[in-house]
């Protein structure tokens, strides 16, 4: 009986440390968004401060939106660039994992 006890506390445990980490990741994930969505609104501000000469200069809102969609192209390009990398690593990872001999 000792035994089912302590595989019980061990999975009860285990278990709530598995809800930790997944709350603790969310947080994380929020904080990370929140932080990125303050510095992106950070660049554009101090993009307009620039381009406005400090509010003294007319800036159309299409130059504001090509501002933008340019920043967000360049990102996605970097992402893809980098989800393409991460692919080859795991790729090669997976060959490693999942080689079995040939039988002829």
């Amino acid at each position: 009986m000792a035994n089912k006890s302590n595989i019980k506390n061990e999975f009860a445990k285990i278990f709530k440390q598995t809800l930790n980490l997944y709350k603790n990741s969310g947080q994380e994930v929020d904080n990370q968004y929140n932080k990125g969505r303050n510095d992106a609104f950070e660049d554009v501000l101090q993009w307009y401060d620039k381009i406005s000469e400090n509010g003294n200069k007319l800036v159309s809102v299409n130059q504001i939106i090509d501002y933008i969609q340019e920043k967000l192209d360049k990102t996605k390009v970097q992402l893809k660039e980098e989800n393409d990398e991460m692919k080859e690593e795991n790729n090669a990872d997976m060959g490693r994992l999942f080689s079995f001999p040939e039988y002829k």
